[in-house]
This record gives C-alpha cells, structure tokens and sequence, in this order.
C-alpha cells in the first residue's frame, strides 16, 4: 500500500467536482464546476491491457490516493495532474484504518 500522498513524494492534482443545474426547461444537468480543488495525492498505474494492434485506443489509467474526502466527486468529475485532464472513472472509495492509513482511492483515466 502506498502512503506517499504527503511529504516529498506527494503530487499536486487539482479536483474539478460536479455540481447539478436546472435548465430553462426544467432539466436537472449535472456540469462540471469552473473552480477546482488543489489536493495532494498519490497516483499508482493501473494495470490495462496495451492492444498493439495498429488502430486500436490505449488509455492510461491510475488510481489516485488522497488523506480525506473530496465533496461532490463522482464519475463526472475530472482531474487536472501533470498538466493533463483526467476522467474519473469510478465513485471514491473509503479504505479504513488508523488515522496513518485511512484514504480514499479514485481511479482516474487519461482524455483520449
């Protein structure tokens, strides 16, 4: 397990939540908020199969590792981490254990 979301081997993201509008129209909308969240985390390749057939996508994928719970971030939120923006591509999850180890995980998928 990995517990590098702080000190010198954390990394800077920023968390853009998602909020829900109504349209003129009457439609709940859920957007992408225009301000974001400046977190430190820790971020582990995922495993994904490479296809190297010419034409085939290749998505990097990580799981993101952060101390405390992100409101209002879920599969319609993005991440900006290494100057590139990243989909979320499942709902947090909360991993229990001492107050030293207790983080939530993120899986995040580069934009194609």
């Amino acid at each position: 397990m990995s517990v590098q979301r702080r000190g010198r081997n954390a990394q800077d993201a920023i968390v853009y939540k998602t909020t829900t509008i109504t349209d003129d129209r009457g439609n709940e909308q859920v957007v992408v908020s225009d301000e974001g969240i400046n977190i430190k985390a820790a971020f582990i390749p995922r495993s994904t199969r490479e296809i190297s057939t010419a034409g085939q996508a290749v998505h990097e994928a990580y799981t993101m590792i952060v101390r405390a719970d992100i409101p209002d971030v879920g599969t319609w939120s993005t991440v900006e981490w290494r100057g590139e923006f990243w989909d979320v591509i499942s709902p947090p999850e909360y991993h229990h254990g001492t107050r030293h180890v207790r983080h939530w995980t993120v899986e995040i998928r580069k934009r194609p």
